[in-house]
């Protein structure tokens, strides 16, 4: 069971996302909570824009914390 219901392939707005991290961040559980901290200000940086949520496995694959599951409309990595 994921600690999120983002949708594979649907387009999320960055303002939409931050707070559901940093959520996940103040309840303590993640791991590396300075690597973590440092992609959220990325996406906080960029809190107009959005992406595609596109995971490529489970586990990390599927983290909204993990860059590489944002994708641009041509499906190239946001970050």
């Amino acid at each position: 069971m994921s600690w999120h219901d983002l949708e594979e392939g649907f387009e999320y707005q960055f303002e939409e996302i931050i707070p559901l991290l940093e959520t996940r961040l103040l309840a303590g559980e993640v791991e590396d909570v300075e690597g973590k901290n440092r992609f959220i200000e990325l996406m906080r940086s960029k809190k107009t824009e959005s992406a595609f949520f596109q995971p490529d496995s489970g586990g990390w694959g599927r983290s909204p914390f993990n860059p590489n599951v944002w994708k641009t409309i041509e499906g190239e990595v946001f970050f």
